[in-house]
């Protein structure tokens, strides 16, 4: 069985003007309405309140891009009791949008600061409070990285972060390498770790793709507890993550690719009306 190829790679401008005619007024309402001023001065307002504005829009905008989102994050995340780092493979822009449609729980996001100057998902995660890390600026990141780890020692918080640093070309290729300085906040924010691993969320803004829904996955792998990892170094810790996330996304890979292979067949016998 081969890999489908990999959708075209859209230009950013056609990825943004599919999103807007897409979601249209209600993304163009919500920038007016309310964006802006969470966005610029999130500490005037309750984090209750900015998230589920936030958390809304996502999940109108998932199901307006035909996201079928098959995923246990949202039970995984709801129980959970400490601070909690949640590390994931990075595909896509869309990867962040499906996790705040997911979780009506608050979640917040360690990005690089280029995605603070997207239009809508930066706007997005400064609402409710994500973190800008410079990758040129090694000093920044180690004082960015000690606020966050202070900030879940003070309260209960579940971030989310990328730790390959950047999304992957082509979907199918094998997970990138772990930055092992990720994995500091386990120290400094007294945190346990869940690993999550995702598929698809590359489909819905692709410029090669026409389907009525298209499955997306996101799987939260069993959750390791900040004691597990006693004498470990972040090196060790790093690789131990890309494993475990590597080999799931291996197993949603397959699903992705029998899911397309039967549909062509069904296209092929002349049912492609059927699911």
């Amino acid at each position: 069985m081969q890999n489908p190829p990999a959708p075209r790679k859209g230009i950013a401008l056609f990825k943004w003007i599919r999103l807007v005619f897409t979601a249209g007024i209600e993304i163009v309402f919500s920038y007016f309405a309310w964006m802006l001023r969470y966005s610029a001065h999130p500490e005037k307002y309750p984090l209750e309140e900015r998230y589920a504005k936030v958390h809304g829009l996502a999940l109108s905008l998932s199901k307006k891009l035909r996201m079928n989102l098959d995923e246990n994050f949202s039970s995984s995340v709801a129980s959970l009791r400490r601070s909690t780092l949640t590390v994931s493979n990075h595909l896509s822009i869309m990867d962040i949008v499906a996790l705040l449609a997911l979780s009506q729980r608050p979640i917040t996001f360690i990005g690089k600061k280029e995605v603070e100057r997207t239009p809508f998902v930066g706007r997005c995660v400064k609402a409710i409070g994500g973190f800008f890390l410079d990758r040129e600026d090694p000093k920044q990141a180690v004082r960015l990285f000690m606020r966050i780890g202070k900030a879940m020692k003070q309260s209960p918080t579940l971030v989310v972060v990328y730790p390959e640093g950047t999304r992957l070309k082509d979907p199918f290729q094998e997970v990138g390498e772990f930055h092992a300085g990720t994995f500091k906040l386990l120290e400094w924010g007294d945190a346990d770790l869940l690993p999550l691993s995702c598929f698809g969320t590359f489909r819905p803004l692709s410029k090669a793709e026409h389907e009525r829904s298209f499955p997306v996955e996101i799987k939260a792998l069993p959750l390791k507890r900040k004691e597990e990892f006693d004498g470990m170094s972040t090196v060790e810790i790093a690789s131990f993550a890309r494993k475990e996330v590597a080999s799931q996304v291996e197993e949603l890979k397959r699903y992705d690719i029998a899911y397309y292979e039967q549909k062509k067949n069904r296209v092929k016998a002349g049912k492609w009306w059927r699911k």
